[in-house]
């Protein structure tokens, strides 16, 4: 903040610029002043004046923003009859109108033609409050502002009431220290209270030595400079600090991958669908070959031409061959009893087979067919050590190594196993049977003797007390496994018991019931007609017909859950009997209270529903 003091009578402040001081300067050196005149602002600090005019009474009168405003008698503009305010407005009286400062400070003197402004604007609307200003200003509210006189290199200290002091510059290198809350702040020397001692580290601390602290890299791989007041980190971070041990160019599509001691980045490849592949242990590399980015179900793939992989169009029931130029394809199947032929210098196809073995020929170095044609004997080739094998032995292959022989083992019955791949097969510990019958299953009869069990016709496998399997023949229709709690489970068939019929035949048995049956149950809270066999709950006042064609034996039942009545009525020629009451031909029963309910059952021989249960009172007409 700068003083730019008060200026000379007649002078007027005017800006220098963004950045600048505003300073005082005389009207008279922008423009010539006349006695009486007004002084007009043209922009950029210049000013022009307008003359009096000689007449007096008249007004300065606006003549658009592109002129300078003139003298001009009331009647030439219109007379005032009202002047508005930026609230209300006022009426000349008499022709006179009186302007006050109001309660700004201001107050208003007039002469003749002239009224002039005096007094100090207060901080209410927009003034100082204050006569001269020097120094700093501070603000009191709605009180003058108040000006603070400050000296060059002082610092300025804030106190109570909006108080400003300073305090003033010290001895050099001396800091500006705190002396609490409750006192200004006072220049001392880096020794005194207020200096950095000590620095702590996430781990450690470190004090400066006369005022001096290293900072460094340590073990990260960075290193530090130092100029001015500025300490900068150069170098590559470590991996084992969390960065990459190198100094890495990005590749675009370029891949990030680890040596042993640092980070690396393969360059991206030129060349689209290659396939990344690994090093031993080592860097990574792209395939030279290049891979289809999809491919089709069942698809196989292969080299179409020098390091391009693409895929063999798929087929059913079909059988890989290669053209005379390598090309793999798939043959589709050709028809039952064709084999695949071989053809010089053309694809295999299929074909009929039209005669038999015209010749033998063994394999080198492993089966010798001598002649080829005739009676050939077949006999294997080496190698053979030692020349001799123990007698009734296995041979087994040893790969390049001599053939060697398992066994044989001195317990009859017991069978060779594989000891899985890597090693030679072993005899079992278990015996089998040399024979067996059709249809017969084998099972341990002892401790590692696997015997036959007696095969039965349209049996069971069961077993008995002892834990023995045997077949449990079912001779009969009808005839189930039946168990008992204490024996072995024998075949049997089911025994009816009262009002239970059962019927045995082939591979069925029908349970039927001597009773007569109700089966599903409805609710029913409208007139339906009543179907032989089903059950109705009546909700509602209902009239219920029974079938018109009915069987001996149909039974139908009602339950009534309502204070509605249920009438049930017969079909044509039917009638109805509750107890000894018996209803007119097509009659009816009405039952009389809700929880009544009645369950009838047809008699053919005299077309008669019959109740054989019955709750309640049922009116039969």
């Amino acid at each position: 903040m700068a003083n730019v003091g008060t200026g000379n009578l007649g002078n007027t402040l005017i800006g220098s610029g963004v950045g600048k001081s505003p300073t005082f300067v005389p009207i008279g050196t922008n423009s010539g002043l006349t006695a009486h005149g007004v002084v007009l602002a043209e922009g950029a600090g210049a000013f022009s004046v307008v003359a009096p005019s000689a007449t007096s009474g008249y007004v300065l009168t606006s003549n658009g923003v592109g002129s300078d405003p003139t003298f001009s008698p009331v009647s030439a503009v219109g007379s005032i009859t009202t002047i508005d305010g930026d609230s209300g407005s006022m009426t000349p009286t008499g022709g006179v109108v009186t302007i006050s400062g109001g309660v700004t400070g201001l107050t208003t003197t007039a002469s003749t033609s002239t009224m002039d402004l005096t007094g100090t604007l207060n901080v209410a609307h927009g003034g100082t409050g204050a006569i001269t200003l020097t120094g700093v200003l501070t603000g009191n509210g709605t009180s003058a502002i108040t000006a603070s006189t400050v000296t060059q290199y002082d610092v300025l200290v804030g106190g109570a009431s909006n108080a400003i002091s300073s305090i003033s510059p010290s001895t050099s290198t001396f800091v500006l220290t705190s002396n609490g809350t409750g006192a200004n702040p006072t220049f001392q020397a880096v020794s005194a209270s207020g200096a950095t001692t000590t620095f702590d580290g996430d781990t450690g601390t470190a004090t400066p030595s006369s005022g001096v602290i290293t900072i460094s890299g340590g073990t990260t791989g960075l290193t530090t400079s130092a100029s001015g007041s500025t300490v900068s980190l150069t170098g590559v971070l470590k991996l084992i600090n969390g960065g990459t041990n190198a100094a890495l160019t990005a590749s675009n599509g370029g891949i990030f991958y680890s040596t042993a001691t640092a980070g690396a980045i393969l360059a991206g490849t030129a060349t689209a669908n290659q396939v990344l592949l690994s090093g031993s242990s080592t860097t990574p590399a792209w395939s030279t070959a290049t891979y289809p980015a999809t491919t089709t179900i069942n698809q196989l793939l292969y080299s179409s031409s020098a390091n391009v992989i693409s895929g063999v169009t798929a087929g059913n029931n079909g059988v890989l061959i290669s053209g005379n130029t390598g090309i793999p394809s798939w043959l589709a199947d050709g028809t039952t009893g064709q084999v695949l032929t071989a053809t010089t210098g053309s694809p295999p196809s299929w074909s009929s087979i039209t005669s038999g073995v015209s010749s033998v020929t063994g394999t080198a170095n492993q089966i010798l067919a001598s002649p080829t044609t005739g009676a050939v004997v077949l006999s294997l080739i080496g190698p053979y050590t030692p020349a001799t094998y123990t007698a009734h032995g296995v041979l087994v292959g040893e790969g390049t190594s001599s053939i060697v022989a398992v066994g044989p083992t001195a317990t009859a019955g017991q069978i060779l196993q594989s000891a899985g791949s890597s090693a030679d097969p072993v005899f079992s510990t278990a015996t089998y049977p040399s024979t067996t019958t059709i249809n017969q299953i084998l099972y341990s009869s002892a401790p590692n003797v696997i015997s036959g069990l007696a095969t039965a016709n349209n049996g069971v496998l069961t077993t008995g007390t002892t834990g023995i399997p045997l077949i449990t023949a079912l001779t009969a229709n009808g005839q189930l496994i039946i168990g008992s709690g204490s024996g072995a489970p024998l075949a049997a068939t089911l025994s009816a018991s009262s009002g239970i019929i059962i019927t045995n035949a082939a591979n069925s048995i029908t349970i039927a019931t001597t009773a007569a049956v109700v089966g599903t149950w409805t609710d029913e809270s409208t007139s339906f007609a009543a179907v032989a066999g089903n059950g109705y709950f009546v909700t509602g006042t209902a009239t219920a017909t029974l079938p018109a064609s009915p069987a001996q034996g149909n039974t139908i039942a009602f339950a009534v859950d309502t204070t509605s009545l249920l009438t049930i009525q017969a079909n044509t020629g039917q009638y109805i009997r509750t107890a000894k009451t018996v209803s007119a031909s097509a009659g009816t029963s009405v039952n009389t209270l809700q929880g009544d309910s009645l369950t009838l059952v047809y008699r053919s021989s005299d077309t008669t529903w019959i109740a054989t249960s019955m709750v309640g009172m049922w009116n039969t007409t």
